[in-house]
C-alpha cells in the first residue's frame, strides 16, 4: 500500500517520494514543482469517503504542508480551491495526476478584487431587504439594531463562503526553481532512455543521492541548521552537478568509444561528493562532532570539487535561485 511518503508516478509506476521534483526512473516532472503565475486550481467533490482519503494521502506527499482535516472536510463540502498563483502547465501537470485518482478539476484565473462585489451579490441582500424595510415601521433601538442587519447579511454571507476559497496548499515561492526542474527533467528522460543499463543506474543513482541531501538541507534537523548559510550554496552546487551528470551521459551517447571513459569516470566522482556530503551530515548527527572550523572546511571542498566538474563540463545554462530563495534555504 502507498503511504503519503511513497506515491507512485503516473507514468511509470516509479517512486514520487516527498520532494522529489522529477521521477528518476522516466524524467516526469512531479506535480509539486510549481511555477508562479494567475491561475487558480479548482477541483471537484469528492463523496467517496475511501477515494477522498486517497487524494488527501496523496497530496501531503506532494504538499506535506497540507492540513488533512481541513482538506478532507473540504473535499467533502464541495468544490474546493486545491492551488492559487501557479502557471497554467503547473496546474495541469496536478489535474493530470489527480485524474489517477478519478478526480476532476479546472483552472480558473485567480479572483481579486472584483471577485469579491460578485461575492457581496448574494442571497444575504434579501435579508438586508426584509430588514431595511422592518427598520422603517419599528423605531428605535430595534431599527438600529435591524439596520445593522442589513448592513452585515452580504458581508457575513460572503466571508462565510469566501473562507471556502481560500486555497488548500499555500501559492508556491517565487524564483525560477521550477524552470529549472522542468528543463532539466526534460533532458534526463531524452538522455536516460538511451542510455545502457549500466550508464542509466549510475545517472539515476547521483540524481537520487541530490534529491535525498536536497530534502536534508531544507529540513529543520539539526544537521541541517549547523550547516548555516553554506545550505544555499551547497543546494545550488547540486542542481549544477545534476546538470553536469546529464551532460556528461548525453556525452556518453554521442561520443566515440575511447572517450566514453573519462566520461563515465567524472559521473563517478559526482557519485562520490554526494557519498562525502551524506557522510558530512551524518557527523553532525553522531555522538562526536568536529570542530566548526573543519566542518566549514570539508563542505566548502566538497562543494568545490563538484563546482569542479561543473566548470568543466558546461553544462546546459543554469537557472539559479533567487538570493531570497536561497536565504529561505
Amino acid at each position: 500500500m502507498n503511504t503519503p511518503q511513497n506515491k507512485h508516478c503516473a507514468t511509470c509506476a516509479g517512486d514520487f517520494r516527498e520532494g522529489v521534483p522529477f521521477c528518476t526512473e522516466c524524467g516526469r516532472v512531479s506535480p509539486a514543482v510549481l511555477g508562479e503565475g494567475d491561475i487558480a486550481l479548482e477541483i471537484d467533490e469528492v463523496p467517496s469517503e475511501r477515494i477522498r482519503q486517497e487524494v488527501v494521502s496523496t497530496l501531503r506527499a506532494w504538499f506535506p504542508q497540507l492540513e488533512p482535516i481541513r482538506a478532507a472536510a473540504s473535499l467533502k463540502a464541495g468544490k474546493s480551491i486545491l492551488l492559487s498563483g501557479i502557471d497554467e502547465k503547473s496546474a495541469n501537470r496536478v489535474l493530470e495526476a489527480l485524474a489517477t485518482l478519478k478526480v476532476r478539476g479546472r483552472p480558473k484565473p485567480v479572483e481579486g478584487k472584483s471577485s469579491w462585489l460578485k461575492w457581496i451579490w448574494n442571497p444575504g441582500l434579501a435579508v438586508s431587504a426584509v430588514s431595511l424595510s422592518l427598520a422603517t415601521v419599528f423605531g428605535g433601538l430595534l431599527a438600529l439594531l435591524l439596520a445593522l442587519i442589513a448592513l452585515g447579511a452580504p458581508v457575513a454571507w460572503a466571508l462565510s463562503k469566501g473562507r471556502g476559497r481560500e486555497p488548500l496548499i499555500a501559492s508556491p515561492r517565487a524564483g525560477n526553481q521550477a524552470d529549472f526542474w522542468v528543463r532539466i527533467s526534460d533532458e534526463y528522460s531524452r538522455v536516460f532512455e538511451q542510455l545502457s543499463p549500466q550508464d542509466s543506474e549510475n545517472l539515476k543513482a547521483f540524481v537520487r543521492k541530490v534529491f535525498q541531501l536536497q530534502r536534508r538541507i531544507e529540513s529543520e534537523s539539526l544537521a541541517s541548521i549547523a550547516a548555516g548559510s553554506d545550505r544555499g550554496d551547497l543546494y545550488l552546487s547540486l542542481n549544477d552537478g545534476i546538470s553536469s551528470a546529464v551532460e556528461l551521459s548525453r556525452r556518453i551517447l554521442t561520443q566515440p568509444e575511447e572517450k566514453i571513459g573519462p566520461l563515465r569516470e567524472e559521473i563517478g566522482k559526482l557519485n562520490e561528493l554526494a557519498d562525502r556530503t551524506a557522510g558530512w551530515y551524518r557527523q553532525l548527527e553522531g555522538p562526536v562532532i568536529k570542530d566548526a572550523s573543519v566542518l566549514d572546511a570539508e563542505l566548502n571542498a566538497i562543494a568545490e570539487s563538484i563546482d569542479r566538474i561543473v566548470r568543466e563540463v558546461r553544462p546546459l545554462p543554469d537557472v539559479r535561485l533567487t538570493s531570497k530563495e536561497k536565504t529561505s534555504l
